[in-house]
Protein backbone atom coordinates (compact mmCIF):
# COMPACT_ATOMS: atom_id res chain seq x y z
CA UNK A 1 0.00 0.00 0.00
CA UNK A 2 2.97 2.44 0.88
CA UNK A 3 4.62 2.11 -2.48
CA UNK A 4 1.41 3.15 -4.34
CA UNK A 5 0.74 6.30 -2.31
CA UNK A 6 4.17 7.62 -2.66
CA UNK A 7 4.08 6.83 -6.35
CA UNK A 8 1.06 8.72 -6.91
CA UNK A 9 2.41 11.71 -4.65
CA UNK A 10 5.85 11.73 -6.79
CA UNK A 11 3.46 11.73 -10.17
CA UNK A 12 1.34 14.93 -8.78
CA UNK A 13 4.77 16.39 -7.65
CA UNK A 14 5.86 15.79 -11.56
CA UNK A 15 2.75 16.88 -12.84
CA UNK A 16 2.96 20.30 -11.16
CA UNK A 17 6.96 21.06 -11.79
CA UNK A 18 5.91 19.70 -14.83
CA UNK A 19 2.89 22.55 -15.49
CA UNK A 20 5.56 25.31 -13.74
CA UNK A 21 8.09 24.84 -16.22
CA UNK A 22 5.48 25.07 -18.93
CA UNK A 23 4.18 28.10 -17.55
CA UNK A 24 8.23 29.33 -17.21
CA UNK A 25 9.04 28.41 -20.75
CA UNK A 26 5.44 30.42 -22.47
CA UNK A 27 5.84 33.20 -20.41
CA UNK A 28 9.81 33.58 -21.27
CA UNK A 29 8.72 33.12 -25.29
CA UNK A 30 5.48 35.36 -24.68
CA UNK A 31 8.32 38.27 -23.13
CA UNK A 32 10.47 37.42 -26.37
CA UNK A 33 7.95 37.82 -29.06
CA UNK A 34 6.61 40.92 -27.15
CA UNK A 35 10.44 42.33 -26.82
CA UNK A 36 11.22 41.84 -30.61
CA UNK A 37 7.63 43.32 -31.85
CA UNK A 38 8.54 46.35 -29.83
CA UNK A 39 12.62 46.22 -30.98
CA UNK A 40 11.91 45.46 -34.70
CA UNK A 41 9.87 48.58 -35.58
CA UNK A 42 12.07 50.20 -33.55
CA UNK A 43 15.25 50.00 -34.93
CA UNK A 44 13.68 50.37 -38.73
CA UNK A 45 12.48 53.79 -37.87
CA UNK A 46 15.92 54.51 -36.41
CA UNK A 47 17.03 53.32 -39.69
CA UNK A 48 14.73 55.28 -41.64
CA UNK A 49 15.02 58.54 -39.84
CA UNK A 50 18.92 58.20 -39.64
CA UNK A 51 18.91 57.71 -43.67
CA UNK A 52 16.27 60.81 -44.04
CA UNK A 53 18.68 62.68 -41.96
CA UNK A 54 21.91 61.71 -44.00
CA UNK A 55 19.97 62.55 -47.34
CA UNK A 56 18.54 65.48 -46.26
CA UNK A 57 22.08 66.87 -44.95
CA UNK A 58 23.72 65.95 -48.61
CA UNK A 59 20.61 67.83 -50.55
CA UNK A 60 20.70 70.79 -48.54
CA UNK A 61 23.90 71.88 -47.51
CA UNK A 62 24.50 74.97 -44.79
CA UNK A 63 24.69 77.59 -46.60
CA UNK A 64 27.67 80.25 -46.99
CA UNK A 65 27.80 83.53 -45.29
CA UNK A 66 28.59 85.94 -47.60
CA UNK A 67 27.76 89.27 -47.14
CA UNK A 68 26.39 90.99 -43.89
CA UNK A 69 22.63 90.86 -45.18
CA UNK A 70 23.25 87.12 -45.15
CA UNK A 71 23.82 87.35 -41.34
CA UNK A 72 20.72 89.81 -40.42
CA UNK A 73 17.86 87.79 -42.42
Amino acid sequence: MEGSGSSIGGFLMFMALAIIGVIIILGLLLFAAAFLVVLVPLIVILLVVGAAKGWWKKRHPPKELESPEDYWR
